[in-house]
C-alpha cells in the first residue's frame, strides 16, 4: 500500500472529484470510485444522481409522506426500487452513512409500510409499496 491510498484520496481532493469509498468486508477490501456529478451530467444531459434523488424522488415522497419521510429514506426506497436486491452494506455505502443508519431507517420504513422484505437476506429482495 505505501502511500498508494493516501496519494490517490489527495489527487481526488485536489481535482475536486469524489473521494472513493471503502468498504470491508471479511476477505476483501472494495475501493470504489464515484463519478463526479459534473461528469454524470455532461455525459447523460440529465442531473447528477443523487441532484436527481434529491429533488425529483424526495419532492414525490416528501409531499406524499410528509416531512418525516426524509431525504435519507427517500435515497434507501429510490436505490431499492433501482435494485430490488441491493444490500444494507451497499446502501451505506452509496449513501455515505453507517450501516446501522440505514438498518434503522430501513426497519422505520418496514414498520410504516413502504417496503417489505421478500424471501430471505441472501437471494430475497425489496419491496416498494405504491
Amino acid at each position: 500500500w505505501g502511500r498508494g491510498m493516501h496519494r490517490i484520496f489527495q489527487a481526488c481532493r485536489e481535482e475536486g472529484v469524489p473521494e472513493p469509498l471503502l468498504r470491508y468486508e471479511p476477505n476483501d477490501l472494495w475501493l470504489e470510485f464515484p463519478y463526479s456529478p459534473d461528469y454524470l451530467e455532461a455525459v447523460s444531459g440529465r442531473p447528477a444522481r443523487k441532484r436527481a434523488v434529491k429533488e425529483k424522488f424526495g419532492e414525490k415522497f416528501g409531499e406524499k409522506f410528509g416531512e418525516k419521510f426524509g431525504e435519507t429514506r427517500a435515497a434507501i426506497v429510490k436505490a431499492m426500487q433501482n435494485d430490488p436486491t441491493i444490500t444494507a452494506a451497499r446502501l451505506a455505502s452509496l449513501l455515505r452513512i453507517s450501516i446501522r443508519a440505514v438498518e434503522k431507517n430501513i426497519r422505520a420504513l418496514k414498520s410504516e409500510g413502504h417496503v417489505a422484505r421478500v424471501g430471505p437476506a441472501k437471494g430475497g429482495h425489496w419491496e416498494v409499496t405504491p
